[in-house]
């Protein structure tokens, strides 16, 4: 059930990006993702807008106050009215989320969780930054993470690559290869 929700939420977003994708940018998309959130922290508004006794009038209001309150484009109301039409108003999530991943396909945007061991200051995320978009040849989002675990060192993980650097790994690696001698490391 789930996997044909997410199939036919795609065909949705794809279809908005269509007609869309022009108008949006990076910052634009964030507010999607905000809103996702909400929507998946609240599932009363999906159960408000469902309730057959509320007029259109005021379903109208509650997605104007929504678009307001999140600062969206008018576009985002043409897709919930959609929905509303064709019973559909429960997979908005879903929507966001595959619009938020298709977009990043056609402006060939990678998103990172960036680990370190320390905090660094912004000149050396600029550094990082710069070193993945050279690797990856894509424009690059990251949030960065302090995690002393890593013990001196970096991990980068997206989508479709993973990179690390740290003495935690070289250390596994080291037990590793001692365990497939049989030697014990306890």
């Amino acid at each position: 059930m789930l996997e044909s929700k997410n199939l036919v939420a795609k065909k949705y977003a794809v279809a908005f990006l269509n007609l869309y994708s022009d108008k949006f940018s990076i910052e634009t998309m964030k507010k999607l993702s905000v809103l996702e959130t909400f929507l998946k922290m609240n599932g009363y508004f999906y159960a408000s807008l469902s309730v057959p006794g509320l007029s259109i009038k005021v379903k109208d209001l509650i997605v104007d106050r929504i678009i307001n309150f999140f600062s969206l484009d008018l576009s985002i109301k043409n897709l919930i009215n959609v929905l509303f039409l064709d019973g559909r108003i429960e997979i908005l999530d879903l929507i966001l989320r595959n619009i938020w991943d298709e977009f990043k396909k056609i402006k060939n945007i990678e998103s990172f969780k960036i680990s370190i061991s320390h905090s660094v200051d912004e000149s050396e995320k600029s550094f990082i930054l710069n070193f993945l978009k050279t690797l990856t040849s894509k424009e690059v989002l990251a949030y960065f993470i302090v995690e002393p675990s890593l013990i001196v060192g970096l991990r980068m993980e997206g989508f479709s690559m993973i990179w690390e650097r740290s003495i935690r790994k070289e250390l596994l690696e080291v037990e590793k290869n001692i365990s497939k001698k049989g030697i014990s490391c306890e």
